[in-house]
This record gives structure tokens, C-alpha cells and sequence, in this order.
């Protein structure tokens, strides 16, 4: 199953973090190219993911984060980011306790430019982040106070 395969790759990092020295040297050169936000959403929540679960940070930890959030800002000039994409990052950053406030304020924008086709997850995952990492959006959480939620 996913949970099993997940927990066996996790396992083999913990063990041995360099075998993901080669995955991390890709993605650094990625510096100077477009990634488009789903892609870097990906990244994203997956290096989240592995830190979490192995409880150690990746090598190249900070580079590689300063590399997704230079892309994803560059990306966020370009185009409106959807409500999963949004809510996916902003828990990646939040699930390693990374607070960019750059991250933080260009989410906060394309988050209220389509508050409205967010799922009551994407809205909770996305508060939740906001709340982690102690980014106060006064505006945001005005908006989403104002949403009915499902029952």
C-alpha cells in the first residue's frame, strides 16, 4: 500500500539521508528555470513530507528551500495559483516551520483572489499554516470568517 510504501522510503532515508544528495543537487538547479505551481507544489509538500516523517532535515535543507521560494514567487507573479496548490504549499512551509514572510503575504493574496472555490480542508490546512508559523492575515481570516462552511 502508499502508507507502507511511504513509511519503507522514510525508514531507508532516516538510515541514509545522502541517497537523496542526487534529488536535491536537481532540484538546486532549478534556480534559474519556471516551474509552473503544481510542480512546485509537489516539491514542496514532499520535502515536507520526508522531513517530517524521518525527522531530519534534508541536506542542502535551507538552499533548497530558498530555491522553491524564489520559484514559487516568481511563478505567483505569473499566474493565480488554485485553492490546493495554495493550501499544499503554504503546509509545506508550515509542516517544517519555515516562516517567509514573502511566501506567506503572496499566498495570503492569491488565497482571497479565489476564496471561493476553497474546500473546507484547502481552508483549514490553509489556516492551520497560518496559524503554525504565527503569520498573522487579518484580511484572510476576516474572509474566511465570513464563509459558510459545510456541515
Amino acid at each position: 500500500s502508499r502508507l507502507m510504501y511511504n513509511k519503507s522510503v522514510c525508514q531507508r532515508i532516516q538510515k541514509n539521508p545522502e541517497i537523496l544528495k542526487p534529488l536535491v543537487i536537481q532540484t538546486l538547479g532549478f534556480s534559474n528555470q519556471y516551474i509552473d505551481p503544481q510542480s512546485l507544489s509537489a516539491m514542496a509538500h514532499a520535502i515536507a513530507r520526508i522531513s517530517s516523517r524521518t525527522r531530519k532535515s534534508i541536506i542542502y535543507s535551507d538552499k533548497l528551500w530558498k530555491v522553491l521560494e524564489n520559484n514559487i514567487l516568481e511563478a505567483a507573479k505569473i499566474e493565480n495559483f488554485d485553492s490546493r496548490i495554495c493550501a499544499n504549499i503554504l503546509w509545506s512551509f508550515a509542516k517544517v516551520n519555515r516562516k517567509s514572510d514573502k511566501i506567506f503575504k503572496i499566498m495570503e493574496i492569491q488565497v482571497l483572489s479565489n476564496l471561493d472555490r476553497y474546500s473546507t480542508r484547502d481552508i483549514a490546512n490553509t489556516i492551520w499554516a497560518f496559524a503554525t508559523v504565527g503569520y498573522t492575515a487579518p484580511k484572510l481570516f476576516d474572509a474566511i470568517s465570513h464563509i459558510p462552511m459545510e456541515k
